[in-house]
């Protein structure tokens, strides 16, 4: 195999030298940190109308977030697991895209959804288990009957209550949020 190596430019001393910088520790964080919270107290508005107000707000949990420099760590390996569930969910809805029939049928998003759901169980597992916060979910539901009792019958329940009111008349391009949140009159 022949290898062509680009004496001018190199990608991966470029990767090197942003992380040198700070980039993948400092600056990303922050812009994400801050994007969040200023898209919650936006969406939210608890904090009234004044988007200089979200601003300040989220410039200054987004400073303190990012002097925990294990929080980068976490973001690290949070979003490089991220990244293969994405892709791997991707894959699952394309192989069940491949053998769905019919746009009409519905099953397939539930399918997808739960497939999902999965990936992201996965995901969260796997950071855990590299930061440091690794769980058995097992044990958990062992040592606390009431976290056991709200996962075995709260999930049931609210999937029975999706399904519900998936299939219940609605007007036209209703989604299951607006569904569930609109009052019956």
């Amino acid at each position: 195999m022949i290898q062509v190596q680009f004496p001018f430019f190199d990608f991966r001393s470029l990767l090197s030298i942003w992380e040198s910088v700070g980039l993948f520790d400092i600056v990303l964080p922050f812009i994400l940190i801050f994007t969040l919270v200023f898209a919650i107290l936006e969406r939210s508005g608890i904090l009234g109308r004044n988007r200089g107000v979200y601003a300040v707000v989220s410039i200054a949990i987004a400073f303190f977030a990012i002097n925990n420099p294990f929080l980068g760590f976490i973001l690290k390996e949070l979003f490089a697991n991220a990244a293969i569930g994405l892709i791997v969910v991707l894959i699952g809805l394309l192989f069940i895209g491949f053998f769905v029939l019919r746009e009409e049928e519905g099953w397939w998003r539930v399918l997808g959804a739960i497939f999902a759901l999965g990936v992201l169980y996965w995901v969260f597992s796997r950071t855990a288990r590299a930061t440091g916060f690794d769980f058995e979910f097992s044990s958990l539901l062992i040592t606390n009957p009431l976290f056991a009792s709200i996962i075995l019958l709260g999930i049931p329940i609210a999937i029975l209550v999706a399904i519900v009111v998936m299939f219940s008349p609605g007007r036209e391009g209703d989604t299951l949020l607006e569904k569930l949140t609109r009052r019956r009159g």
